[in-house]
């Protein structure tokens, strides 16, 4: 059970945090409970509140950002929908991923990242303007926000360094299973996003949104989730792609980008393709 926000480009990419409280604020400030490093976001930009089952976003900004496609303007708030992209200035998105229960809920023994405090909104105005003021919980978390901030700094310091060490023995462990591969077949996931996102891109946001979900339970090394959602992925790209004889199923050793090879223009989506090609050949699917 649990909710966390996955940012999916901007210097931070691939960044993931739990959401550990019902209200939280994001922004550039170091002591935001979710800092996103960027030179056009606001040091308070966001505050996120979970009430009555669902996650609202309340734009604390100066700058317009989008929500689904929706514009959001200052002081206007929106329900955040897991299948929602949240876009803020300098390129920055985010991704919402909740399990069954999205309550809020202590992060597991090895997170992937920490939101551990509540900050105050102020917004006012009536929800039918959609500037709905925050209940009185989040008015309330200001008192308990003020106090503690070093030892908050040093707590998050540290999951970070504890989430880094679990990165390395991941990769070391992979490294040592799988055989020396060529340069050219070790896609980085990070790459993969930025290319997605270039101006000009005509990859879906939701494709990309998925290829997130994959790479999160690939991290959390919930094999058999990532090796389900890589495998589904995967023949939605071949859709896209639109190569009939690159459908049918084939052992995961054999999965090349037909498509790629058959048209000399270059898809947009071929490099999401070695990635996932490259991810089962870890999984051992095949």
């Amino acid at each position: 059970m649990g909710a966390r926000i996955m940012i999916q480009s901007g210097i931070s990419a691939g960044t993931i945090h739990w959401i550990e409280r019902p209200v939280i604020r994001l922004g550039s400030a170091p002591s935001a409970d979710v800092t996103v490093p960027s030179a056009a976001l606001e040091p308070h930009a966001l505050t996120i509140e979970y009430r009555q089952g669902a996650y609202r976003v309340y734009n604390r900004g100066t700058q317009q950002i989008f929500l689904g496609g929706q514009v959001l303007m200052p002081s206007q708030s929106g329900n955040w929908l897991d299948t929602d992209i949240l876009e803020l200035p300098d390129g920055v998105s985010l991704a919402l991923d909740v399990d069954d229960d999205p309550a809020p809920s202590p992060a597991p023994a090895l997170p992937l990242g920490t939101m551990s405090t509540m900050e105050p909104l102020h917004a006012t105005g009536n929800s039918a303007t959609g500037t709905e003021r925050p209940s009185a919980q989040v008015e309330a978390a200001q008192a308990a926000t003020e106090s503690g901030r070093a030892s908050r700094t040093t707590f998050q310091l540290t999951i970070t360094a504890v989430c880094l060490m679990g990165c390395a023995v991941l990769i070391a462990r992979e490294q040592l299973r799988q055989p020396a591969e060529p340069a050219r077949r070790r896609p980085k996931f990070d790459t993969v996003i930025r290319s997605t996102l270039a101006p000009g891109s005509s990859v879906p946001r939701q494709v990309i949104a998925d290829l997130q979900y994959a790479e999160l339970a690939f991290v959390r090394d919930d094999r058999s989730a990532a090796r389900t959602r890589y495998r589904r992925l995967y023949d939605t790209l071949l859709e896209h792609m639109g190569s009939q004889s690159a459908r049918a199923r084939v052992p995961t050793g054999q999965l090349e980008t037909q498509n790629a090879r058959a048209n000399p223009t270059r898809s947009p989506y071929e490099p999401m393709v070695q990635l996932i090609v490259y991810r089962l050949s870890q999984l051992g699917d095949g």
